[in-house]
């Protein structure tokens, strides 16, 4: 189930969720795991997406599986070997890069913002670069010179789920009250309130 919010600020998740719940005869002791991307993406999208997930957890008991959102466009893009680059939440000449091991499903190294100069060396293996419309001109650039095709991201609640069962099913789950969402840098807020208080 897709939603679209039309205002930016009405509410739609928790309806849309009882009415799923309601098509499938489900009763909230019947939710068995929930799963949640994490970022990085918007900040308030991710912060609604963990409290959410958090809140279904703590009233439910049912376990909960964080999944970082590289993970979840890596398996939409639906290649069963290599490494595929995932970049998101792009801004000004830097993004955010995820390598995910196409064949497990599993993170290599660690991920983080990066430039132009970094993608010779870093992307040198990847067979995949996923970035969309607000990738860097000087990456996408480099990633070409070193012949990566490049797609855009997908963002797909079965491959999240999938993702989930499979971490579920290996024992490994997040606390509630552990969950964070990855952010690729400091809300603006915070950034404009933290420079407030340099001295001058």
């Amino acid at each position: 189930m897709a939603l679209a919010s039309h205002s930016g600020i009405d509410d739609q998740l928790m309806p849309a969720l009882d009415t799923l719940a309601r098509d499938a005869n489900c009763q909230p002791p019947d939710l068995s795991l929930v799963g949640v991307s994490t970022g990085p993406g918007g900040f308030t999208g991710l912060r609604i997406a963990v409290a959410t997930a958090q809140m279904l957890a703590e009233a439910t008991g049912c376990a909960l599986v964080d999944v970082p959102t590289a993970m979840v466009c890596a398996k939409a893009a639906g290649l069963d070997a290599g490494t595929i680059a995932v970049t998101l939440a792009s801004k000004g000449t830097s993004t955010w890069c995820t390598l995910v091991d196409a064949a497990t499903m599993q993170i290599k190294g660690t991920p983080g913002l990066i430039e132009a100069s970094h993608v010779p060396e870093l992307l040198k293996d990847a067979v995949l670069l996923l970035g969309d419309e607000h990738l860097p001109g000087p990456i996408t650039h480099a990633a070409e010179a070193l012949g990566l095709d490049i797609w855009t991201p997908e963002w797909c609640p079965r491959a999240c789920l999938e993702l989930a069962e499979a971490e579920c099913a290996a024992g490994r789950r997040a606390l509630p009250e552990d969950l964070l969402p990855t952010y690729p840098r400091a809300p603006e807020a915070v950034a404009l309130f933290d420079a407030r208080q340099k001295p001058s």
